[in-house]
């Protein structure tokens, strides 16, 4: 399943993979170091979100730039994914 974030200006394409050993693995790789585990489908991109907002906190604290990856196309497109606005 793949879900796209906003945090604040960032949009941000997340992986949710079922685990074997139950729960969910949610992955965002435009942004290094993003992902994080949850007992549920939505505890799962709840965290996400919290680490990618830190990664993101954290690099603006410490004036780092914030290097998103290029988004992965599918079929010559863009895949846009979900939308959830967060504040």
């Amino acid at each position: 399943m793949k879900q796209a974030i906003q945090v604040f200006q960032y949009d941000l394409p997340v992986n949710l993979t079922v685990l074997e050993e139950g729960g969910y693995l949610a992955v965002c790789d435009k942004l290094q170091g993003c992902l994080a585990e949850g007992k549920t489908a939505g505890e799962a991109v709840a965290n996400v979100i919290d680490v990618a907002s830190n990664i993101i906190e954290i690099r603006k604290e410490e004036k780092l730039p914030i290097r998103l990856k290029a988004s992965k196309k599918r079929n010559g497109k863009k895949s846009n994914g979900i939308r959830r606005l967060l504040g």
